[in-house]
């Protein structure tokens, strides 16, 4: 474990210069990259910076100029301030899926619970990813979880169930004009990243599995004519393409199941006292390469990098693998942010870190719901902390934004917490994101129904 962050620090310092610098300065960011931890709330927060610096309030993006509250709720909810501090199990009722959560800030509309890329009533609705490609910039979507999950999923597909992950994978490898996908899911590979006797197509069909060997997958069809796939999944690739990139359209699965590493088999007591997976890269190993790859063009670039597994350690309630999922996590911002700043720097680049919804009602530990300030155990400690529910809550989630635009999100934040304060809604969030890569583009939900 010493040796991969040491490797992904040198990357982090060294090899950012890579960036694109030919692009000229404008009133829309040439890079935006969106930063998704899944499961992220206040707590979830709180207890990385403990377990890593030893105090709360000290992880990079808690240092920025924006710094607000999002609400979360799908079509149809809503969020009640009064509610949620007045009454722990509010915010267990209507509380919102990946999909909805995901489609809310990849379209800027809402749709019910399950749904991807579309309204409840089935139209399809147009993506960040679209408007970034007709505006000639690249794309492409990065995470720990299999690579047509929900969150992913919501930024190159539009499907009416979550769960088609098989039509997911096709839109995206075939229709989508993705630059780049990289995600788990590989069908040759276990939770404990070994070989299969027999191969597993739940996240991609036989056909698209093949045509990826073939290095057809992804011509020209529906895409505006882009090249075919290049399909890698060693860890030597991945390195590779956080060096110095590619000019190709890359399709990349680390040789491993459901998740990088909370899936692993080997449990224990504190975080990381089990053996990492060997011989997969980290997300600031991913998150590079593919900031390195779009910047090839140096026609700018739009990018979403999801910690996809803080939510499965959730749903697990495992609040040791939740520290390490936000760990990784956390470090991948920190090199992200150093690529930036070795690069176009802030007066070019927007970055937005946030979650899709709170996953595990984390609080401190015997607080009895009231307390979600995790009790700090200094650093290095897990800290006193308990996921006293397996699945989502309505709670307001933070969201943290730096560089060139970030101060419009305050301009949505109409809505008002008594702890949290001024809040900003998550479709809110999406209509900026798309006005980021198009001022000129009119995101009402109804101009993007096809």
């Amino acid at each position: 474990m010493l040796l991969r962050r040491i490797f992904s620090g040198l990357l982090c310092l060294l090899l950012c210069c890579t960036a694109s610098t030919s692009a000229a300065a404008n009133s829309r960011p040439a890079v935006v990259i969106l930063m998704i931890a899944d499961g992220l709330g206040y707590s979830q927060v709180a207890a990385s910076g403990m377990y890593r610096f030893g105090e709360a309030g000290t992880q990079c993006y808690e240092q920025w100029p924006v710094k607000l509250a999002m609400s979360t709720y799908p079509l149809d909810g809503s969020y009640d301030p009064q509610q949620m501090w007045n009454d722990p199990l509010w915010q267990r009722r209507g509380a919102v899926d990946s999909a909805a959560a995901a489609t809310a800030m990849a379209c800027a509309v809402k749709t019910d619970n399950g749904v991807i890329g579309r309204l409840a009533a089935g139209s399809s609705v147009g993506n960040v990813m679209e408007a970034a490609a007709a505006q000639g910039l690249r794309t492409g979507v990065v995470t720990t979880v299999p690579f047509c999950h929900a969150t992913p999923a919501a930024f190159g597909a539009h499907v009416q169930s979550r769960s088609e992950y098989n039509e997911i994978a096709r839109q995206m490898l075939w229709e989508s004009p993705l630059d780049l996908i990289i995600g788990c899911g590989h069908p040759w590979y276990d939770n404990a990243g070994g070989r299969r006797s027999a191969p597993d197509y739940r996240y991609i069909a036989e056909q698209d599995w093949l045509a990826l060997q073939q290095g057809i997958a992804g011509e020209a069809m529906h895409n505006g004519g882009k090249q075919p796939w290049t399909f890698i999944d060693e860890l030597q690739d991945f390195r590779g393409l956080a060096e110095q990139g590619s000019a190709e359209r890359i399709f990349g699965l680390p040789r491993v199941w459901g998740t990088l590493q909370s899936e692993r088999p080997a449990r224990a007591e504190r975080p990381f006292q089990s053996a990492l997976n060997d011989n997969l890269p980290d997300l600031a190993t991913l998150s590079l390469a593919a900031l390195n790859t779009l910047a090839t063009s140096g026609d700018g670039l739009f990018l979403m990098i999801e910690g996809g597994a803080v939510d499965w350690a959730a749903h697990d309630r495992d609040e040791v693998r939740i520290i390490e999922e936000m760990q990784d996590f956390n470090y991948a911002v920190d090199c992200v942010s150093a690529w930036i700043e070795n690069g176009l720097g802030w007066d070019e680049c927007l970055l937005i870190v946030t979650g899709d919804h709170e996953c595990g009602h984390l609080c401190r530990e015997g607080s009895e719901l009231l307390d979600f300030m995790p009790g700090n155990n200094g650093a290095g400690v897990l800290p006193e902390m308990e996921c006293s529910y397996g699945s989502h809550t309505n709670q307001l989630i933070p969201l943290y934004a730096r560089g060139c635009g970030a101060e419009l999100l305050g301009m949505y934040a109409d809505g008002v917490d008594p702890v949290r304060g001024h809040y900003i809604d998550n479709a809110e969030l999406g209509r900026q994101l798309i006005e980021s890569v198009d001022a000129a583009l009119n995101s009402e939900a109804a101009t993007w129904i096809y």
